[in-house]
């Protein structure tokens, strides 16, 4: 009010009637944008304040673009000034307003769901968000008479783990673990699981947070699940796993989604769908199963940034006779470069010689490049070096080949990548065991298939004949030879490589050596 009336002030003291009708145009604006960022739910009827606290969230949190949130905002502003004159005089504050609106908030929040086991871990998160903010109108909720209401709501418990933590406090629970079931323990205390499976019951009020109270993954897991809110500490997803590998598994599958790509909403969906993989593993666990570890080499499509640049070259490359200058100018070019040798190409277009009225030239040629490097910072910095002048005088002055400054471009590619990664199988923590008395053959009762599976011929000479043109033998310490033509799609991982006894070193040393003797 003050600042209303300090701006008339300032208008009415101007001494033409246009300027103070201009002043006070100016001044209403002011003040209207000004009254937008009041608190608004801060100043509407009791009954109404929850649900238009629950909708200006809404609106702020729809989309990233202001205008957009705008005019969310002032709709509901008007939705709301609406209800409340409606409500004005007519009992309004009964329990009966605040039943309807829950009820619209709740069908709100569980629109588009229709199995909880599919809900996403964003859309999770956000409903537990808008159910907590409910909570200072439970004790009118449990007035409703709504059927759908108390179903949504109980719903709502379910998936926000309300019910454990015996708090209302919908924060995350983790699968498999029940200290009332493994270890007897009531409302209140938690299991420690010291023993692994089993523990002791611990009071929530006996710890100061969860997390740091020196508890076994389980024992964190399950005080997450049963003690109030203010008792968790920093947590994050990995932490709460049932066991050091999963957490270490989960962790490294969190850092390969956040450096997968630099679009947020890409890691976002990574990450959503490595936490339903990571849930799943983490219930198996529960149930008496362990993690094995197998290294795959996995062949995908990835979009990189790769460098594209064209330079002019004074020899014509395109001619064998050129065969050793070219090769020394690609050498230098890529040194100087700093891209990748091996995934890096270039082809030259002839450029026609002209004659002058004297003999013939024979011709220039252009170098198109794309280069290739690990990342695409690696990239977008090489793309500044290779358009320098400084570049380009250091190739020609190395190579020994004129050259002009090359134009650089940056192009993203889609490009095939071969990487090697730990995938991890659930399997039984205890083999199955046969209760067979003959030596090599199947326990009593297994159906004709032995207690334990797998191979194993003890000879330090041991091999397996495929046929009469395959082997498979044992030639030394840590050693697999193979007698086959053998083609590998994809690549090897080996220490060393050995054909027809010798190391793939040896035989790349030998034909160097044999080539320098002809020269």
């Amino acid at each position: 009010m003050k600042v209303c009336k300090a701006l008339q002030a300032k208008c009415m003291a101007l001494k033409a009637v246009a300027e103070q009708k201009t002043c006070m145009h100016a001044a209403t604006k002011e003040l209207q944008e000004k009254m937008k960022t009041l608190d608004f739910c801060g100043q509407a009827p009791s009954h109404i304040a929850q649900k238009c606290q629950y909708e200006q969230k809404k609106c702020m949190t729809i989309s990233s673009d202001k205008e957009k949130q705008k005019a969310c905002w002032e709709g509901k502003m008007k939705e709301l000034m609406a209800e409340a004159n409606r409500g004005s005089g007519s009992g309004s504050g009964s329990s009966m307003d605040v039943c309807a609106i829950a009820l619209n908030a709740m069908r709100d929040m569980m629109k588009g769901v229709k199995n909880l086991k599919d809900i996403t871990a964003a859309k999770k998160m956000d409903m537990c968000k808008s159910y907590k903010s409910m909570g200072n109108m439970m004790s009118h909720l449990a007035k409703c008479t709504s059927y759908e209401l108390k179903a949504g709501l109980n719903n709502a418990k379910l998936l926000c783990g309300a019910k454990k933590h015996g708090s209302g406090s919908g924060a995350k629970t983790h699968i498999g673990f029940d200290g009332a079931r493994d270890c007897g323990c009531k409302s209140g205390y938690f299991c420690n699981y010291d023993d692994g499976v089993k523990g002791g019951c611990e009071a929530c009020s006996s710890l100061k947070k969860c997390h740091h109270a020196g508890l076994p993954q389980k024992g964190v897991a399950d005080c997450i699940n049963r003690c109030p809110k203010d008792k968790h500490g920093k947590l994050d997803f990995c932490e709460g796993a049932p066991s050091e590998d999963l957490a270490k598994v989960c962790k490294e599958e969190q850092k390969n989604c956040m450096t997968s790509s630099s679009d947020k909403a890409e890691q976002k969906a990574c990450w959503e769908a490595k936490m339903k993989e990571m849930s799943k593993l983490a219930e198996s666990l529960a149930n008496g199963k362990k993690l094995v570890a197998k290294t795959v080499y996995v062949t995908r499509m990835v979009k990189k940034k790769r460098v594209v640049a064209t330079q002019f070259v004074s020899k014509d490359f395109t001619n064998p006779k050129f065969k050793k200058e070219k090769e020394n100018y690609e050498n230098v070019f890529l040194t100087a470069s700093g891209a990748s040798k091996a995934d890096s190409t270039v082809e030259y277009t002839q450029v026609a010689a002209k004659s002058g009225g004297r003999r013939l030239a024979e011709g220039s040629s252009v170098a198109n490049w794309i280069l290739a490097y690990n990342n695409d910072v690696q990239a977008t910095a090489a793309l500044v070096k290779v358009s320098s002048t400084a570049f380009s005088q250091a190739v020609a002055k190395h190579s020994g080949v004129d050259v002009k400054a090359a134009k650089a471009d940056i192009k993203v590619f889609e490009v095939k990548v071969t990487e090697k990664t730990v995938k991890y199988e659930v399997v039984d923590a205890k083999p199955a065991s046969g209760s067979g008395s003959g030596k090599g053959k199947p326990a009593a009762g297994s159906g004709g298939k032995a207690g334990a599976g797998g191979l194993r011929i003890r000879s330090p000479n041991a091999c397996i004949e495929l046929g009469s043109d395959v082997k498979i033998k044992r030639i030394g310490d840590g050693k697999l030879g193979l007698d086959a033509n053998v083609h590998v799609n994809g690549a090897v991982d080996v220490e060393k490589l050995y054909i027809g006894g010798m190391s793939i070193e040896d035989i790349v040393r030998k034909l160097v050596a044999e080539a320098l003797k002809k020269k």
